[in-house]
Parts: C-alpha cells; structure tokens; sequence
C-alpha cells in the first residue's frame, strides 16, 4: 500500500493558514474598536462629570457670567439619553431659580422645567416646582415647607423655603433656613448673599458682613448691594452722613439683571435718603419697587422716601400694595402717614399689627403722643411724648413742650428745650422765654443741619410775630418734609392772609379723610375766619357726628356761628351747651363771650368767676372778661381782671402771649381817653419798647396810643407794621382810613377780608 509524501499538508490546516492572519486581524481591529469605544464613553463620561460640577458651580455663584456658562452646558448636553439627563434636570431647576434671581418672575417656565424632569430626579422636580411656587400665586409657604421636609439636604430647596419666608416677614425663621441651606451646601454661594441679606434686615450688621466673605466683590455682584446696604445701616444708626456706596454697586447695575439692579436701586435710594435727597430717593426706590414689587424693604424705603417728601397719601398706597403680608416695619411708614393725615382711627388700628419687638421704642411712644395729642388726650400725649424725648426724638421733644404749654406749664417747657443738643430745640426755649434775637440766631444756626425742624417751629410760632410772607414760606418748607395736617390747616389760614385761596389748603386736609378731633375743630374755625361759614358749619357736623359725647365740637360751633354773625343762634346754641356742660369750661367760656359780643353785660357779670385758662383763645377769652366787668361795675373792677389777666400770661404761657396781653391792657387803658390812661397805656408797654419786640398786637397798641396823642405819622407807621405782621387786624384799617392814610392796596385787601363790613372807626 503506498504511503502518502510526508510533506502533504491536511486541507483544513491549509484553510487556516490562510484565515488566520485575517481573523487575527479582525480580532485586533475588534479589541481595537472595544477599546475606542470604552475609551471615549470614559472621556465623555468624565466630560459629563465635570460639566456637571461645573453647572453646580455656576448655579451656586447665581452670577450673570455662571448662568452665561450654564445655558452654553445646557445646549451642549441637551438630547443626550438618560444617565445624562441630569444635566437637563439641574436646568429645570437652574431655570425656575434664575426667573425669580435675575430676571423677571417667570411662573410658566419654571413649571414647563420642572414637568420636564418629573421623572428624571425627583429632587430636583420637587426643587423646579417649589421654585415655581415661589414665582407664582399658589400658598408657596406651605408647599416649600414640605419640600423642605421631603429633602432636608438639598440647599436649594431650602434656600427657596428661606427666601419664601422672608417674603412672608418671618426674618427669623428665614435666617435658620437659609443657615440651613450653607451647611447642606457650604459651596451654595447664592445662599451665602441671601443670609447676608436677612441678617442685615434683622439688624445684625456684624453677622451680615461675615456672610459677605465668601463672595468675591468681583465674581459675584450680589455683594455690592448687600455690602452698601450695611455700610447705610451702620450710619443710620450712628446718625451720621452715609459714605459714598456708589462704586460698590456699579458691578450689580452693570449685569442689567433686573433684580440686582432692583436692590442696587434700593441701596443708592437708602443712601439719597440718609443724605437729605427725598426727591432722588423717591425716584430710585420707585424704580427699586417695580423691578421687584414683592420685596418689603423696597416699599417700606418708598413709603419712608415719599414722607420724607411730603407725600403722606403716597407713602400709605406704598405700603399696601404690599397687602396683608407686609412687615412691621412697612406698617410703622404706614401708620406714621396716617397719624400726620390725622386719620386716627386707621392709624390706630394699623399700630395694632405691629408686633412689640417691631416697635422701636421712640418711635412708638411718639405716634402714641400723635395720636393722643390728636384726640385732645393732653395728659396721654405729654406722658408718650416725654417716653420718646427720652429715647432721643428731637421731634418728640418739641411736641412735648408744646403739650406742656398747652396745660400752661411754661418753665418745665423751658427747661427740657434748654437741656436739648438740638439747636432747634434750644432755640423754640428761647423764643418761649422771650429771647427772640437770641432764638432767632439760634435757630438760623440750626437750620444747615434740622431744617425741616426750624422751619416747623418757625412756621407754627410765629403768626403775628413774622411777615405772612415769611411764613408761608416756612410752613411749605416744613410741609415738603413733615405733612402734617394741622400745618396744612395753619398754612391755609395764613394764605389767607396774604390775599391768597387758603380755603383750598382746608379742603385738601378734609379730602385727605382727616377725622381727628383737634383737626376738625382747627379746620371749622379757619374756614370761619375766612368767611366760608357754609364749609365750617359742614365739618362742625362731621366733628359732632364723629364724636357726640365731647363738649369741644358744640364750643367750636357756637364759635363757628358766631363768627357767621348770627347772635341769636349763637346765643341759643350757648344756652344748651352751659345746659348740657355746666362744668366743662370751653363751652362756658363762649358762652361768655357770645353775652358780651351781644352786648348782655349783666348776663355775662359770671364771667368775672369762671378762671383763666391756657389755650388759643385765651386772650379772646381775657378782653371779653375784662369788656363785661368794666361795663357792668366800672374802671377798679376791670383794672383788676387787667392785672390778674397779665399775670397769668406772664407765670404760666410763653412770653408771646405777654405781649399779647400787655398789649391788649394798653389798648383797653387807650380806649377810655384821658392823659392818664394813655400814660398808664405807655407804662404797660414800656417793657416791650425795650426789648424791640415785633408783634401785630404791640403795634396796634402803639397806634392807639398815638391816636390818644394826635401823632399821625408813628400813628401810620405802627398801623402798617401792624398788618405787615398780620393783614387781619380791622381796626388798622379802620384807623388808616381815618386819618386819610389808608391806600388802594390796604383799602382791597379789607374788602377782601372783610367782605360787606363798612370802614369805621370804633
């Protein structure tokens, strides 16, 4: 049997010399492929990883350059399957947390992101819609506080639970939660800005610097706000000038996201304030509030911003366009506006929000004074107001001393102005005691630093005393900074005097929805003495409506009406007042009054019994005392009410109404004739000479001293200086038309003053 040649080889060892090569090849180029493919998912996956640090990172800066990164990460990611679908659901989150921090709220977004990742990362769903929550309507409270609860650790929830609180004015329970918020996520650098933010709102300067560390000034703009805005604190508190925090927000305005813009708005508008620019400040506040009309210390800075202007009625609306949630210190704006509107009623019930650690101590012991002083409370008002004089308000200081006056306590007056660091304080004792160059210089003094309070006290003190002119001019002046409507109501009976519509001031206090007892009485008796008898009788109605069991709306309309020229129904309107209020000496003092002006003198004999008493109408109230006894019993009896009346003017009310009253003794003595009486007239007068005093009263007496003499040209020069200080002295003009001297000018402004009533002499 032959044997096969030894070097044959076997077909299927043929076969695979000829695919091995190939399948080793092949082999080679599939681990090659395996290995690619590993080796890039590994790239990407690391890629992914840090993209994904990297868009923490940016939505923990919560700066406008880290949301430039994030959107570019965003659109590198987007549509990738779903490990990578992370990314997409911090976008949903990044997106509802950048529509309320940097850009205007945007509900239907948030919502849109957060419904794209529901089932994607239900922290960060949950974190989507409670930020969605917190930009749209819905009870956002409630539903961050069960986020916070689901996720105890996820800063961003808690940092939107925090913010949610703050808006709600739970400052504190907000500072616990955005602490919260840093320790969950110490990197979480937009929490950091927010707690900076509340601790300065708290009043912890200190703690809210500390929180500002970890923010580069630089890198995150979010500082200069919250920086400026410490700095404004620490100098409000100090009451000095508030540095220029001008270049600390320059970076914020610069990213034109309208939120930081909004508390870089707020933070120059605090400034401008602290400076003395209400006008400024209103504007940037304005500006600050419509970028963010949540936020309650923007509203609260208007409504201070628009009282430091004068504008009362705004500064309320401000305020409640805040609704039921704002804070108290927005609701302490709102009562102070209300309190200088004199709507006490709403005032009050405003105070009643306030929570006690929310009411600083000055301030709240002064609106009490306000108010009390309002309602004719005197002894109410004296104690609140000594509380806040005590605290430091220059404010109060003055309202108190004019509380004391009113009960005719003139040397405690003096004494606590005397006391006072403030010159207009120093300067309104001054004026009280009799030294009026000394005050004059004193308040001028002043005036650079207190403005608005030398013109207030100017302005309130001087009728009779200054030119109307002047005046007119410092009670606008204090009106722009301190709209008082008891200021307004004196401004108006001044306009008057100047030839001016003072009417429309009165209507603008009553438009206003004026409603406080010693408003409504100031208000009817202008609107009598300018001859609107129909308005004036109108508000004595509101007032005996408003409040039926008091006697002073019943003494102010006897006086209304007898100021109309109806004695008969004055007459009869005293009668069941004394009826009524036997004791209540307002009523009886008209009614003493009304049986003078009506020529009953044995009638108004009581009068002689009834004792002085502080108060405007004092002097009205001593001449018809003095007039009833000197025509009932003759000159002794009357020299005696002369005397008493004098003395009571000198121990008990400021030395103004001194010369008032020896000035009306003078005039009385001049009247009866004689060279006695004109010498007795003079010797009255003499201390006054002396002292170079400027007053309507004291000239109109020189003038009947004069006439007393026959010296017509001091008798022209006195009756001028008269109605330069005040236009509404009749008998000045009556005098001029005498004596030949009364020219067309004075002559128009009697017609129009005295509308119907004939020049005569007396």
């Amino acid at each position: 049997m032959p044997h096969p040649p030894v070097l044959e080889v076997l077909p299927s060892v043929r076969r695979w010399e000829r695919i091995r090569i190939p399948l080793a090849a092949a082999v080679i180029a599939v681990l090659l492929v395996a290995v690619a493919i590993l080796v890039v998912r590994a790239i990407r996956q690391s890629q992914l990883e840090d993209d994904l640090a990297a868009a923490r990172s940016a939505l923990a800066e919560g700066t406008t350059a880290s949301w430039a990164r994030f959107d570019a990460l965003l659109a590198e990611h987007e549509g990738l399957g779903s490990d990578e679908r992370r990314v997409v659901a911090l976008a949903a989150l990044g997106t509802a947390m950048r529509s309320l921090l940097l850009g205007a709220p945007d509900p239907a977004t948030a919502r849109a992101a957060a419904a794209r990742v529901a089932q994607e990362r239900e922290e960060a769903a949950t974190a989507a819609q409670a930020w969605a929550e917190l930009l749209g309507d819905a009870p956002r409270t409630a539903r961050l506080t069960d986020a916070a609860r689901a996720f105890p650790a996820s800063g961003p929830i808690r940092h939107a639970h925090a913010l949610a609180l703050a808006r709600g004015g739970m400052i504190r329970e907000a500072l616990a939660e955005v602490g919260a918020a840093r320790q969950a996520e110490p990197a979480y650098l937009a929490a950091a800005a927010t707690q900076a933010e509340l601790y300065r709102r708290a009043g912890q300067v200190d703690a809210a610097r500390q929180s500002l560390l970890p923010l580069g000034a630089a890198q995150h703009p979010e500082r200069g706000p919250v920086e400026a805005a410490c700095i404004l604190d620490a100098a409000e508190a100090s009451g000095s000038a508030a540095p220029d925090v001008t270049a600390l927000l320059t970076s914020a305005i610069a990213t034109k996201a309208p939120r930081l813009v909004g508390r870089a708005k707020l933070a120059m508008g605090r400034q401008k304030l602290l400076s003395g620019d209400a006008s400024a400040a209103v504007a940037l506040l304005t500006e600050a509030v419509r970028l963010d009309p949540e936020d309650a210390e923007s509203a609260t800075q208007l409504a201070r911003a628009l009282l430091a202007s004068g504008d009362a009625p705004g500064a309320v609306a401000a305020v409640d366009a805040l609704g039921d949630g704002a804070p108290g210190a927005a609701l302490l704006e709102r009562a102070l506006a209300l309190t200088l509107l004199h709507r006490t009623r709403d005032a009050e019930r405003t105070l009643g929000r306030i929570a006690q650690a929310d009411l600083p101590a000055a301030r709240g012991a002064g609106l009490r004074a306000l108010l009390a002083w309002q309602k004719v409370d005197v002894g109410s008002a004296e104690s609140a107001a000594a509380q806040a004089a005590a605290a430091g308000s220059t404010d109060a200081l003055v309202l108190r001393a004019e509380i004391l006056l009113e009960q005719g306590k003139r040397n405690p007056a003096v004494k606590s102005l005397a006391a006072s660091r403030s010159g207009c304080a120093r300067g309104f004792g001054l004026w009280i005691r009799g030294d009026w160059e000394e005050a004059a210089s004193t308040l001028e003094a002043a005036r650079a630093d207190e403005g608005p309070c030398v013109s207030r006290v100017v302005g309130r003190t001087g009728l009779g005393l200054r030119p109307v002119a002047q005046l007119v001019t410092e009670l606008e002046r204090s009106l722009s900074r301190w709209p008082d409507a008891e200021d307004r109501i004196l401004l108006g009976r001044l306009r008057a005097r100047a030839g001016e519509d003072g009417a429309a001031e009165i209507a603008r206090v009553m438009d206003a929805g004026a409603e406080s007892l010693r408003a409504l009485t100031l208000a009817a008796e202008a609107y009598a003495e300018m001859g609107k008898t129909a308005q004036a009788v109108a508000v004595v109605q509101k007032t005996k409506t408003l409040y039926p069991d008091d006697a002073l709306p019943l003494a102010t309309e006897i006086r209304v009406v007898r100021a109309g020229g109806d004695d008969g129904a004055a007459m009869r309107l005293s009668e069941a007042a004394v009826a009524a209020h036997p004791d209540q000496l307002d009523v009886v003092r008209e009614r003493s009054i009304t049986l003078v002006e009506a020529g009953r003198i044995a009638e108004s004999e009581r009068v002689s019994d009834v004792r002085f008493r502080p108060g405007r109408h004092f002097i009205e109230f001593a001449r018809a005392r003095i007039r009833a006894v000197e025509a009932a019993e003759g000159f002794r009896k009357a020299d005696q009410q002369m005397v008493q009346a004098l003395r009571f003017a000198m121990t008990f009310l400021p030395y103004s109404e001194e010369v008032r009253t020896r000035s009306l003794v003078a005039l009385l003595h001049a009247r009866r004739g004689g060279r006695r009486e004109l010498d007795t007239a003079e010797a009255f007068l003499r201390p006054l000479v002396r002292r170079d005093t400027r007053s309507a009263d004291f000239n109109l007496a020189l003038a009947a001293i004069d006439r007393g003499y026959e010296r017509v040209v001091q008798l022209g020069a006195h009756l001028r200086r008269a109605l330069a200080l005040d236009p509404m002295l009749p008998e000045a003009y009556e005098w001029l038309a005498r004596a030949d001297a009364l020219e067309d000018e004075q002559r128009a402004q009697f017609e129009r003053l005295y509308p119907g009533r004939p020049l005569r002499a007396d």
